[in-house]
């Protein structure tokens, strides 16, 4: 998802639609819908694999990068995430704020250690729970991680690679899922919640997603697609119905533990759908694109990170009222709340955020010229 990056060009316009939907999928699952509570972790997994196939898309053979080191590598993670870093500080201050001055029970020391951890932005590689102060911040350790692994993939790319190495790339990513998943499951009695950090937040465990989008983008680059318009339709139709039966499938499967349930599930229908999508010749995918969904797409990276915020106070405000009946609101409306007025604010906020940065670069650019 926060594969953005002004200097960047040649964005595929109905990737960027698919950006907006996997981001509506994402802030559904943290309304409290209970249908929706699965189909978040398919919206990561679009993200995860979109940035890798958007990277590779963007940066393979384009002489962009133009050395391969530990500091060059870090230096261009941080290039990649700086746009957002600020944003996610201020949400860490708010969120650690309510650590502190709420009624947890976690020590002084133990917050610390986690701002800490967050502002380094190191800390999901530790078993910690709520280790992520801002509940989808956890998303910005995994991509600061692939981000600095990223030159080094591109580099090895650029050395006589081939689409059967890719494909090879791909089965072995998702051979290398289910592996996790499968040794996780015999760790599951020795800990509770550490199976959920293992596969869903540790960098290591969801790097092979983007691995998957890096190999995608490299079968996709330079390979003629002249299907009649009409059979990418119906390419595109089958993709989203593979969507929506993973989605269900992994609904049902809730209930129980299912270690190839969390991550595993949804990599094959996102596969399929980055590659249909990017292609872009199908009505299904012009039709979605379109200047409501390229503007959601463009505010995504900061709505992404503010909606947890703008949840979570909606959610403290939910807990002061009741209803006629002494009942209180967050039991029966707190949902609707969430969707009618939360995704709003969370759009408005983007905007002001949006404007704050253009304000500060603008600034920025005439003291430089005033030198």
């Amino acid at each position: 998802m926060l594969a953005t990056n002004k200097n960047e060009r040649n964005i595929i316009k109905t990737l960027q639609m698919l950006r907006c939907i996997a981001l509506g999928g994402v802030v559904l699952s943290h309304t409290g819908f209970e249908h929706f509570r699965c189909i978040g972790h398919w919206g990561v997994s679009v993200f995860l694999v979109m940035s890798g196939f958007l990277f590779t898309y963007n940066y393979y053979q384009k002489g962009k990068i133009r050395s391969v080191s530990i500091k060059d590598n870090i230096l261009f993670a941080i290039n990649k995430i700086k746009v957002l870093y600020p944003l996610h500080i201020i949400l860490m201050i708010f969120f650690g704020a309510l650590l502190l001055f709420g009624d947890e029970t976690e020590s002084i020391l133990v917050i610390l250690v986690k701002i800490l951890l967050n502002s380094i932005l190191i800390q999901e590689w530790f078993p910690i729970a709520g280790a992520s102060l801002n509940i989808v911040a956890w998303y910005l350790c995994t991509y600061f991680f692939v981000c600095s692994i990223f030159p080094l993939i591109n580099n090895y790319m650029e050395k006589g690679y081939s689409k059967r190495k890719a494909l090879i790339g791909i089965m072995s990513s998702l051979i290398v899922q289910f592996l996790i998943g499968l040794l996780e499951s015999k760790l599951q009695p020795f800990g509770n919640g550490i199976w959920n950090w293992i596969i869903y937040y540790y960098p290591l465990s969801r790097f092979w997603e983007f691995l998957i989008g890096c190999n995608l983008a490299y079968c996709f680059i330079d390979k003629e697609h002249n299907l009649d318009d009409w059979k990418y339709t119906i390419l595109e139709i089958i993709s989203l119905i593979i969507v929506v039966l993973t989605n269900i499938i992994s609904y049902d499967l809730s209930y129980k533990y299912v270690f190839w349930n969390e991550v595993f599930i949804y990599s094959f229908s996102t596969i399929i759908l980055v590659y249909v999508f990017a292609i872009g010749k199908g009505r299904i995918s012009n039709l979605l694109t379109n200047k409501i969904t390229l503007y959601i797409a463009k505010i995504s990276p900061y709505a992404f990170l503010i909606h947890a915020g703008v949840f979570k106070l909606l959610d403290i405000l939910s807990f002061h009222f009741t209803n006629e009946n002494g009942e209180l609101i967050f039991l029966e409306y707190n949902k609707w709340i969430k969707v009618l007025f939360g995704i709003a604010i969370t759009i408005i906020l983007c905007e002001a955020w949006i404007k704050i940065i253009k304000c500060l670069e603008i600034k920025k650019s005439n003291n430089v010229s005033l030198r």
